[in-house]
């Protein structure tokens, strides 16, 4: 599972199953930590949510 967020074409956030992390890819996003410690920790939480989500909406379709 690997989910990226865009704006204009531009990666600024990467996320996948073998990490289990959200990495910030562009250095504005990075200042995000700097005054919100806890920020990638929450986004990390909502990815893996959302990886559970699409999991299980893959095995409905499957049905």
């Amino acid at each position: 599972f690997v989910s990226v967020g865009m704006v204009d074409e531009v990666q600024f956030v990467h996320y996948d199953s073998v990490s289990k992390r959200a990495v910030p890819k562009q250095a504005w996003m990075e200042q995000l930590t700097r005054d919100h410690p806890n920020y990638w920790e929450e986004e990390t939480g909502r990815y893996q949510g959302g990886q559970q989500v699409f999991k299980g909406n893959v095995e409905t379709a499957k049905k």
